[in-house]
């Protein structure tokens, strides 16, 4: 194999597949990432066995071939470097990278080693725009849960439906609702059949992630094959094995109507939490929120033997019934940041129950394609 490449691009590919490689692999291929040529282009593949991601670059090409090389060694190397170009050489299993001040020889591994990555097919069930697709991803990933015992909440539960794909993802103390439109012009009829029998999948947290990151140029093409979910762009292609099992019923547990409603400004709300969250991340981020008796306005208590304590009150629209709950702080702010309208709602009952979270239309109608929920703390 023999080829030439800008050193920028080479970097911000390997930068695209390297975040999912195996950290203390059992098997050393797998610590390796992949460069194949393909006609004018290279090939730059990893893969930890769950998920794999396949990224394309423009390159002049002398000589076909492949060959598996250490991350951690081509990285220190394009990142040391000021040239613009590099020449790439590959002989036994050396890899042999020469510009016009240095040379490196990186020992590789046979690419007939490497695991063999699924090609996406060639049908898809659904086209999407990036940017919308990936603005919510934000919205649901700051719910899902981490290294939780149920492999399900590790993901996020995709309800497949013909107008639109419901998100969800909790952690056991919040809970984040995305409702995604489809256009009926952007589906395909395989989409409608498997959606019959398939109601719903669940996708691993780290895809999504990846997803995010890396496919960000116009169009993204989904199809589901196999328990595997085949995601791309025309850059990048993503293939991910989908968790086994049956997602919470979450809708039984949440409250079918509130007796309290808080419309407020989210900007003075987000403000007054964080300078309540300097006070109470010595006290498990706990704070407490109530209505004033004038029913005009929200304040907020935080206090910390440490810290000392802090009492904001900002203008609120209230009605119902008077209230006293207690919060986890840092969830409240995670929820205000990825919501954008410049009003929001938050509807809670006295009793210990969850409360909700919507942005507010400029009319004032909920925004539903955002719902947030949040457990209060409950003292024994």
């Amino acid at each position: 194999m023999q080829f030439s490449i800008k050193k920028n691009n080479f970097k911000i590919a390997i930068s695209k597949i390297e975040r999912v490689l195996a950290k203390n692999p059992n098997l050393p291929i797998l610590a390796n990432v992949l460069i194949q040529t393909d006609k004018n282009r290279l090939i730059i593949a990893s893969t930890n066995l769950e998920i794999s991601i396949k990224t394309f670059v423009k390159a002049k090409i002398h000589q076909e071939g492949g060959i598996t090389i250490p991350v951690r060694m081509i990285n220190g190397f394009l990142n040391n470097i000021k040239d613009e170009v590099v020449e790439v050489e590959v002989k036994k299993d050396n890899f042999i990278i020469k510009t016009q001040k240095h040379q490196i020889k990186i020992k590789g591994i046979s690419q007939d080693e490497f695991p063999i990555i699924p090609e996406n097919p060639k049908d898809v069930y659904i086209k999407t725009d990036s940017q919308s697709f990936n603005e919510n991803l934000a919205n649901i990933l700051i719910s899902v849960a981490h290294n939780d015992t149920r492999q399900e909440l590790n993901g996020v539960n995709f309800l497949l439906k013909k107008d639109k794909i419901i998100l969800a993802a909790t952690d056991g103390y919040r809970l984040s609702e995305v409702k995604i439109a489809l256009d009926k012009n952007n589906l395909s009829d395989e989409y409608l059949v498997f959606i019959e029998n398939n109601p719903s999948i669940i996708v691993p947290a780290l895809t999504l992630s990846e997803i995010q990151k890396n496919l960000t140029e116009g169009e993204i093409n989904l199809v589901i094959k196999q328990g595997q979910l085949f995601i791309g762009d025309n850059s990048t292609k993503i293939i991910s094995k989908l968790i086994n099992g049956n997602y919470i019923d979450y809708q039984q547990i949440l409250p079918k109507k509130y007796s309290i409603e808080i419309k407020v400004n989210r900007n003075e709300l987000l403000n007054a939490l964080k300078i309540s969250a300097m006070v109470s991340r010595d006290n498990n981020n706990e704070i407490e929120i109530s209505k004033t008796k004038n029913k005009k306005e929200l304040e907020i208590i935080s206090s910390s033997a440490e810290s000392g304590e802090n009492s904001s009150k900002i203008p609120a629209e209230i009605s119902g019934d008077d209230f006293k709950t207690l919060f986890n702080c840092n969830y409240l702010i995670d929820g205000l940041n990825v919501i954008k309208n410049e009003e929001v709602i938050i509807k809670l009952n006295q009793e210990k129950s969850p409360a909700l979270m919507k942005g507010l239309l400029k009319n004032e109608k909920e925004d539903d394609k955002f719902s947030y929920i949040i457990m209060p703390i409950i003292k024994n």
